[in-house]
């Protein structure tokens, strides 16, 4: 597409006030949104540029200002309240529509990250590197639910799962595979009460 057009089209959906599709059409954030579990809705409002509501479209960076990480280029995101109905339990989050070798470029990345940031993998789970290299393969293992495979991390009562997906429509034979858009990254981060790491610790998981 040329930049003409490029402008053109960028143009006309700001004109409809489609800004969130202009945003992820141009890769211009829009802000941040705190989704750290403990936080209170009014801290992370705080620590937020963007208004917090239970789910949100976009594209966004997402922060988790306990651990000091950031997570650019999300386009959605939803949250859970713990039983006060005033703290976030569980945040989910996912990325832009990505090629299968920057999913695997930001993944080893983000691998690297949480554990320089004290995160321990799970040792029920794969190493992020056992994934394929080849995107054919990887959009053959997308399964139902979008997903390729899941990878999680632990810090104390915390559990971060870091999770490939695809879309279930897989790969043409006439597409390039290498520059197909058609995976992303998803992120989810919960906090654990003490039934559930109780539990976790009897299975031997390093809670």
């Amino acid at each position: 597409m040329n930049l003409k057009v490029s402008v053109l089209a960028a143009a006309a959906l700001l004109s409809l006030g489609c800004r969130d599709e202009f945003a992820r059409w141009t890769k211009w954030s829009q802000g941040s949104v705190a989704l750290d579990p403990g936080l209170t809705l009014a801290e992370a409002q705080r620590r937020s540029t963007l208004k917090i509501t239970p789910y949100g479209y976009g594209y966004f960076e997402v922060s988790l200002p306990s651990e000091a990480l950031r997570f650019p280029g999300c386009t959605a995101y939803y949250f859970s309240l713990d039983d006060d109905r005033q703290h976030i339990k569980s945040a989910y989050f996912h990325t832009e529509k990505e090629t299968w070798p920057d999913v695997l470029r930001e993944l080893r990345a983000m691998d690297v990250l949480l554990l320089a940031h004290g995160w321990k993998r799970d040792p029920h789970s794969r190493l992020v590197t056992s994934l394929t290299t080849n995107a054919r393969e990887a959009a053959d293992q997308v399964h139902h639910d979008t997903s390729i495979d899941r990878f999680r991390y632990v810090k104390g009562n915390r559990v971060f799962d870091l999770a490939p997906c695809g879309l279930l429509d897989g790969i043409g034979w006439w597409q390039y595979a290498n520059h197909v858009e058609m995976f992303w990254r998803a992120m989810t981060i919960w906090v654990m009460d003490e039934d559930e790491l109780k539990k976790a610790r009897a299975t031997g998981s390093p809670w």
